[in-house]
């Protein structure tokens, strides 16, 4: 899930007892400054490389 803002304590605990993902604003800018997703999201991709094009 996606928000331009933050995510409520409930939401993070529901998230979390269920497997959702949240990207929230911190999460969003230091992605648009380069950072790899899968990196950020702790996904565990071996594969996943900072500089991909």
């Amino acid at each position: 899930m996606v928000s331009s803002g933050t995510f409520a304590r409930e939401r993070v605990v529901w998230a979390a007892r269920h497997g959702v993902r949240l990207v929230d604003r911190a999460l969003l800018e230091r992605w648009a400054a380069g950072e790899d997703l899968a990196v950020l999201l702790d996904l565990g991709l071996d594969h996943a490389q900072s500089d991909a094009s």
